[in-house]
């Protein structure tokens, strides 16, 4: 949507380039979200701080049309670098508005002057106008999708989005030949801790271990809270080797790290994971779900009978 947004707008005013942005008021930065002529996402510059640049600020706070022009002499130096580094001449800035509020920037920029035609002008504060709202509304919807999606805890997929993203990777992983791994991973008396200390620490916990799980995966790997104490882990080509490796990293991360209470108490956790492989050992999230379960169950009376620590 931003990407189009940014070619109509360069379109009406006969630039060559445009960006569209999303303030972060709290972090004072502007989000890329897209570009004229188009660029890749990942190519993008994520983020930008506006603390240096007081005309870009000034646009989004005092919800202004600014230009600025590299040989004006009265034109903000830090403005102007980065127009020269660029290669552009000018600049002309507006706020995306909704709701009253400034959402975000527009930027167009051009390698000669850019007229200021008051009816283009105009007919470009209408389009953001009108766009602003409908970035607002995309926001608001990846808002309640991420909701929908999330656990509000950990922040992890829950188990609707586990089956739905599950289904994705099965058919990736069929197409592309390649393999595809699930763990099940939970606490190990995990209901002693909530019945010691209650459920707010129980909860501090939950974030804790989330927190040690996201660190030690890949960035490739999709982590969501099955329920309870109990978390899927989705291996995308990862096969069997690898996946035990995965596990193997887990229970060393737990067995090593020691949760501690705000008061300095250390509770110390520990974990039982089980492996599962598409599709050797099921088809089905549910099929691999329960081959996981299964092992996991399996390191778990083991650990009981010799009570020693798990390192596998």
């Amino acid at each position: 949507m931003a990407n189009v947004l940014a070619g109509h707008l360069a379109t009406v005013m006969g630039v060559d380039e445009c960006a569209i942005s999303r303030w972060d008021r709290e972090g004072q930065r502007v989000e890329s979200l897209g570009y004229f002529p188009v660029v890749p996402s990942e190519e993008l510059e994520p983020f930008f701080d506006v603390t240096a640049y007081p005309r870009t600020r000034q646009v989004l706070e005092d919800q202004v049309t600014l230009t600025v022009d590299i040989q004006d002499p009265f034109a903000d130096p830090a403005e102007v670098r980065l127009l020269t580094a660029a290669g552009h001449r000018s600049l002309v800035m507006l706020p995306l508005i909704a709701n009253g509020q400034a959402i975000g920037l527009v930027e167009l920029m051009a390698s000669s002057l850019i007229e200021m035609d008051p009816e283009r002008l105009s007919l470009v504060r209408t389009i953001a106008n009108e766009a602003s709202i409908a970035l607002e509304n995309a926001r608001l919807y990846e808002e309640a999708r991420a909701l929908a999606d999330r656990d509000p805890l950990t922040g992890f997929f829950n188990h609707r989005s586990l089956h739905e993203r599950f289904g994705q990777e099965a058919v990736r992983a069929r197409r592309a030949r390649r393999p595809l791994s699930l763990l099940m991973l939970d606490l190990d008396d995990f209901k002693l801790v909530n019945d010691t200390f209650g459920h707010v620490l129980g909860d501090d916990v939950l974030r804790f271990t989330a927190d040690l799980i996201r660190r030690s995966l890949r960035g490739s790997d999709v982590p969501a809270r099955y329920g309870g104490d109990e978390f899927a882990i989705l291996l995308p080509d990862a096969g069997q080797d690898e996946a035990a490796l995965t596990a193997e990293r887990l229970t060393i991360a737990f067995a090593e790290t020691t949760f501690t209470t705000a008061s300095g108490l250390a509770v110390p956790i520990a974990i039982s994971v089980g492996a599962a492989t598409f599709p050797a050992d099921g088809r089905t999230a549910a099929e691999l779900i329960a081959v996981a379960d299964a092992g996991l169950y399996r390191m778990k009376r083991a650990a009981r009978r010799t009570g020693e620590p798990r390192t596998a």
